[in-house]
């Protein structure tokens, strides 16, 4: 795979990290490699409080359309953003969480490329349109991912319910607690619709 480095965005980890929830897509989904949800050292903060709504947000996917996040919605969202880095700690998460619950969640990739010069958009978009066939909200500014108070350098996932409350926010890499605290939220959030 060619690899450009720019500043600190790899094409080939951005491409990583997008191949990735291409598998949210429908294709058949091979369970995590074993070990990876008690890997030693995965860090996950988690806030349990619904301290916040959702901000509403417009976004172009590598396919140049529009997407919209307008709440309330009809099923809970779940929006997974990543960096060069945090793009390493995103399969522990999707994998898991597309084998639980397929299409009953709306879950959707950002991918935070505030890094990348302006002149390479286009490559990058383009790379993104010839590798990943599944729609992944391009973030050129960061100011989505700034409204929802990204930590850069590794995963975020935010809970959304159906009203627009963020329920719970995981960042860091996957581990059976961060699991088990999203499965438990998300079952409620489904009981209730």
């Amino acid at each position: 795979m060619l690899v450009w480095s720019i500043g600190r965005f790899s094409i080939k980890a951005a491409l990583l990290l997008f191949l990735t929830l291409q598998t949210a897509a429908g294709r058949p989904i091979p369970a995590p490699p074993a070990g990876s949800a008690d890997k030693p050292g995965a860090t996950i903060n988690v806030a349990t409080s619904a301290t916040s709504r959702a901000v509403d947000f417009e976004l172009r996917d590598q396919y140049n359309q529009l997407i919209s996040y307008r709440f309330p919605k009809s099923k809970p969202t779940i929006l997974i953003f990543g960096d060069r880095k945090g793009s390493e700690q995103i399969e522990g998460w999707v994998r898991p969480i597309w084998a639980q619950y397929q299409d009953r969640v709306d879950q959707r990739g950002v991918a935070v490329l505030s890094s990348v010069p302006s002149f390479m958009r286009g490559i990058i978009r383009s790379m993104f349109k010839s590798r990943v066939k599944y729609p992944v909200l391009l973030d050129w500014t960061g100011e989505v991912a700034k409204s929802y108070s990204y930590q850069s350098g590794q995963a975020n996932l935010i809970l959304i319910d159906q009203q627009g409350q963020i329920v719970l926010r995981l960042t860091g890499g996957v581990g059976k607690e961060g699991l088990q605290q999203l499965y438990a939220r998300i079952d409620r959030l489904l009981t209730v619709s």
